[in-house]
């Protein structure tokens, strides 16, 4: 508009360059937008990953799975760089391409004003302002591309925490709740066995721990001690037998 204000022709210019740069900057956008979301959940893969392996490190020694755990550690690191590197070529092309739009666009925009300059129809400050109008409309349009970007790898990023958040809570029920707790525990044949476990973790499990008494629960890693805990809570639900707070099963 501010260049139809000072001369239509060499706005006409900038009407053929607008078309071309929105059609480059925001196909680049559209084809690494979806690529992008493929490199974010490549990344949660490999963040899960180290902290599951940082939080087992003792039972992962325990079993000599240090090898496999490498192994698939590397094949899902490959997969991300491969994702990563494949995005980043596609956006790295944007400024070259873009620049040399533009640039031709400046070639074209000093030669028409060169013309009305030549003719007295144009001051070479007016020329100035059509040249900086255009290299304003290019950084903006490459700020507007950018932050479409960022907002995309957030998006993905909050749909995931979203899907978590949204995971309603299995058989909850205000009626059992109880406003103070004795501690008395006690485990009824439980066993419990883990999704995809070959073999159970705990089997027929049975003892009471009365309230003020201590009681130590022993055995090497991997035999099924934190299991134990936290069957009491609920946090993992035994397979057969009962779990009893006061009473109350669990």
């Amino acid at each position: 508009v501010m260049a139809f204000t000072i001369d239509a022709q060499a706005a006409l210019v900038f009407v053929g360059v607008i078309p071309v740069l929105c059609i480059v900057v925001f196909g680049i956008m559209l084809i690494t937008m979806p690529m992008y979301k493929r490199v974010q959940a490549s990344l949660d893969k490999v963040t899960s990953a180290t902290r599951q392996n940082l939080t087992g490190v003792r039972v992962l020694r325990a079993f000599c799975m240090e090898d496999a755990e490498i192994e698939q550690f590397s094949a899902q690191t490959g997969d991300l760089t491969q994702k990563q590197v494949g995005a980043g070529r596609i956006s790295a092309l944007m400024n070259p391409i873009t620049f040399v739009i533009v640039n031709l666009a400046v070639v074209l925009l000093i030669h028409t004003g060169a013309v009305k300059v030549e003719g007295g129809i144009l001051s070479q400050g007016l020329v100035i302002a059509l040249y900086n109008y255009m290299t304003q409309i290019l950084v903006e349009l490459i700020k507007m591309a950018n932050l479409i970007i960022t907002m995309t790898k957030a998006v993905a990023c909050g749909n995931r925490i979203g899907s978590i958040l949204e995971i309603e809570a299995e058989e909850v029920s205000l009626e059992t709740a109880v406003a103070s707790v004795d501690g008395r525990v006690e485990f009824r044949n439980v066993s419990a066995k883990y999704k995809g476990a070959a073999e159970s973790s705990l089997e027929d499990i049975s003892f009471t721990a009365l309230p003020g008494q201590t009681v130590g629960i022993i055995g090497p890693t991997g035999s099924g001690k934190s299991t134990l805990v936290n069957l009491i809570p609920a946090f993992y639900k035994a397979n057969r037998g009962e779990v009893l707070v006061d009473g109350m099963n669990v």
